[in-house]
């Protein structure tokens, strides 16, 4: 997803790839040669830091504590109702994503455990539940922006 962004930091679409399990040259999922009675599979691994860095989507960084720092620097702006109920929505728009990223890793997990009954539609569900919450996250900060604009163009 490519966006504007805000004070440097914006809304990416990792599609929760690192989730996702590493596959060999055959389509087998490869396991970690660290091996005790319980099986470790090797997931894709994160983003690059340098994506995440600037990432406030992503469960696996700092980037929105970060953000909401610099957000500091405009208390005037800050401080307002309507730019706390849309950082409210955020926060909470965020919190869908780290459950969605918590169920891609089990649904993940299940399909290999348990490769037998593949419900595509649990996973189809997930994909789409997850570019909601991206795109009502990207909505939102949007909206902040052409506030955060439109206070300080006064």
């Amino acid at each position: 997803m490519v966006n504007c962004g805000f004070l440097g930091y914006r809304i990416k679409n990792c599609q929760l790839k690192h989730e996702e399990f590493v596959k060999n040259s055959h389509g087998n999922t490869t396991i970690s040669t660290l091996v005790t009675k319980y099986a470790f599979f090797n997931r894709r691994g994160f983003c690059s830091k340098s994506f995440r860095d600037k990432n406030i989507a992503c469960a696996h960084s700092l980037a929105w504590y970060k953000w909401k720092d610099e957000l500091k620097n405009y208390p005037s702006w800050l401080e307002q109702e309507k730019v706390q109920s849309l950082l409210l929505n955020m926060d909470q728009t965020r919190t869908g994503i780290f459950e969605l990223d918590h169920k891609k890793g089990e649904l993940e997990e299940k399909k290999i455990l348990d490769p037998s009954p593949n419900d595509q539609s649990a996973t189809t569900e997930m994909k789409d539940n997850y570019e909601n919450l991206i795109q009502k996250l990207q909505t939102d900060m949007d909206q902040l922006k052409q506030h955060f604009d439109k206070f300080h163009s006064v």
